[in-house]
């Protein structure tokens, strides 16, 4: 068996010694990138191990497949298990097989077997999406996105037919068959009359391993810079900000943290879900690429830090004590109540006010505002609200006493108002707005 395997972003092929599969998780037992270690690898399907060959290991033992030569070696099986890798070295029988393989440019169907390996390889091509068609005379090449970890591309040679190919179709499944009575291989991406499908004599193909694959389904980050290092690289508008990261597409919002248990992710539904480090980048990406509305481009976008937005809050949290302490004090003049009376009947609902203000604030989302040429959003917790620059009457800024280069802007809407709060450098935002805002009053003359 011959397998490419994927570590730290870099591909490299090796013969697999030996391997067993339970469910969606696979053991190898393969030799590192550099052929001088044999290492047992625990991964799952599409993420770090992709077997192109499938014929060896033919011997069974306790629920693997291996080598007919390992079988024997029991002294050697054991420090495998008990360390995980052992050295080249220390068995000097592995240097006949610590030997890099030679893999052809492209694999053509031939047995049942052939058709096993590439079905596995891209689970059936379910989720897979075909993303190029290239077609010549008598030959037609298709290029999948397996999301699997691969790409794969399927070159059919002396076609007899073809029907229903549209690039960018995404398939649930797909089945791939030899008729032997007509000596045709038959790829049909689904069931039943008008399903995409293609026959012809002879069939090739060639994986190529994305190296994204390392990122989406196998780093352990050792912090959230990390994650959104690759994020941000894939796409820059990901932003990271007191250790929350903001993900938007179109109108919706992903926010991902790190926590004891995991990365957690709260879309703006509320939904909240903990990821391993191992699956987090996957689920960010699935995120950023699902088919939504575009995303705005804006020209000025601003998420406040969690101190600003409590701060903005606070007046908020204090209302209700500083009321029942007016209404205690009222009370204790009027009807000559003592101080220790007045304590006694303040205290408890002022502590629990304060307490239920400051739980409610701890549960609100940090909101993000910003806007494009024609429109301003703000999103707040579940709610997107958005308006077009020509729906401002006016606005007006607030510059903070102890930091006069930050502020808030009030915004006045033909209904209602939209408020930008904690801003850093208001002045400047301010001149953004004013400017879209003539644009806009422009346009509408």
């Amino acid at each position: 068996m011959i397998a490419q395997i994927l570590h730290n972003g870099q591909v490299y092929n090796t013969p697999v010694v030996a391997y067993r599969e339970r469910g969606w998780r696979r053991e190898l037992v393969v030799f590192n990138r550099d052929f001088t270690e044999l290492i047992l690898l625990k991964t799952t399907f599409g993420n770090q191990a992709f077997i192109l060959n499938r014929e060896g290991c033919a011997c069974s033992r306790g629920g693997w497949r291996m080598e007919p030569w390992l079988e024997g070696e029991a002294l050697l099986w054991k420090a495998l298990c008990r360390r995980k890798r052992v050295s080249v070295q220390e068995f000097p029988l592995l240097q006949a097989y610590a030997i890099p393989p030679q893999i052809p440019d492209w694999y053509e169907m031939k047995t049942e077997l052939d058709v096993v390996t590439l079905m596995s390889l891209c689970m059936g091509f379910h989720d897979s999406r075909l993303i190029r068609i290239n077609s010549g005379e008598s030959c037609i090449e298709l290029r999948f996105d397996t999301s699997w970890g691969c790409y794969l591309t399927l070159r059919c040679l002396d076609v007899v037919r073809e029907e229903g190919l549209r690039e960018n179709t995404v398939f649930g499944e797909a089945t791939l068959r030899w008729n032997a009575e007509r000596g045709l291989w038959h790829w049909s991406g689904g069931v039943g009359d008008g399903a995409p499908q293609v026959l012809c004599r002879r069939l090739l193909w060639h994986p190529t391993v994305e190296t994204r694959a390392y990122r989406k389904h196998h780093r352990n980050y050792k912090g959230i810079e990390e994650l959104w290092e690759d994020l941000s690289e894939e796409y820059p508008s990901v932003t990271l900000r007191d250790g929350v990261i903001t993900l938007i597409n179109g109108d919706d919002r992903m926010e991902v943290w790190e926590t004891s248990s995991g990365y957690v992710s709260v879309l703006n539904n509320g939904k909240k879900e903990i990821y391993e480090d191992q699956v987090i980048y996957w689920a960010a990406d699935d995120f950023m690429t699902d088919a939504r509305e575009p995303a705005p481009n804006f020209i000025w976008q601003f998420t406040p830090s969690r101190k600003s937005y409590a701060l903005w809050l606070l007046p908020r949290i204090l209302a209700v004590p500083v009321l029942w302490l007016l209404v205690g004090l009222v009370l204790a003049l009027t009807r000559e109540m003592g101080w220790i009376a007045f304590g006694a009947l303040c205290a408890l609902p002022v502590f629990l006010s304060l307490l239920i203000g400051v739980t409610w604030c701890l549960t609100q989302r940090v909101p993000f505002f910003g806007f494009t040429k024609t429109k301003l959003y703000v999103i707040d917790n579940e709610t997107v609200r958005e308006a077009s620059f020509a729906q401002v009457k006016d606005f007006r800024l607030r510059h903070f006493w102890w930091r006069p280069s930050a502020g808030s802007v009030r915004i006045r809407l033909e209904k209602g108002r939209l408020y930008f709060f904690s801003v850093e450098n208001v002045d400047e935002v301010g001149s953004m707005l004013t400017s879209q805002w003539i644009s806009a009053l422009r346009s509408k003359e």
